[in-house]
């Protein structure tokens, strides 16, 4: 007999909104199924949930600490992923032709992440679905503290 168990690196996040950190980005040399173009592996890291969509019944801190992959196409054209991403993580609108971003620049550091469903067309075999990925990426840019003035003490000498 074989026993199956889902464990928490195998199971997909729910919809919400999340801090992730970039671990890693590189080649990927496994073949798709999808494309002959080449792909980038995403490897991110669940640093903490700030929000979740709808009523869940998971314990968020069971999910703080998972691995997330996602596989990118290499292009860098305005209107592929990569590049949506990267404007994202940069906090840029665009990114100027011939820009050059080290991927190792972005490493490290905690992003912002609306994760949920997208719909997706393969335009080589015409497949269609939803899958649940990164709709929206931004730097976590953390509130800065007001500046406070120091407070007056009144002089003892004055009436009020």
């Amino acid at each position: 007999m074989v026993t199956f168990e889902v464990t928490p690196a195998t199971m997909t996040l729910p919809a919400g909104t999340y801090l992730f950190s970039l671990k890693s980005v590189e080649p990927d040399t496994e073949p798709s199924k999808y494309s002959d173009k080449p792909r980038n592996k995403w490897t991110f890291v669940v640093e903490d949930v700030i929000d979740l969509d709808d009523d869940t019944d998971v314990d968020t801190e069971d999910l703080v600490g998972r691995e997330i992959f996602q596989w990118k196409n290499q292009s860098m054209a305005p209107n592929s992923t990569q590049y949506a991403w990267l404007c994202g993580m940069l906090g840029k609108k665009s990114i100027e032709k011939g820009e050059k971003v080290d991927s190792n620049s972005l490493v490290g550091k905690t992003y912002r992440v609306i994760w949920g469903d997208k719909p997706y067309q393969i335009q080589s075999t015409g497949e269609s679905g939803v899958s649940t990925t990164i709709i929206k990426i931004t730097p976590n840019k953390t509130a800065k503290p007001k500046a406070t003035r120091p407070a007056v003490e009144p002089d003892e000498d004055e009436d009020f």
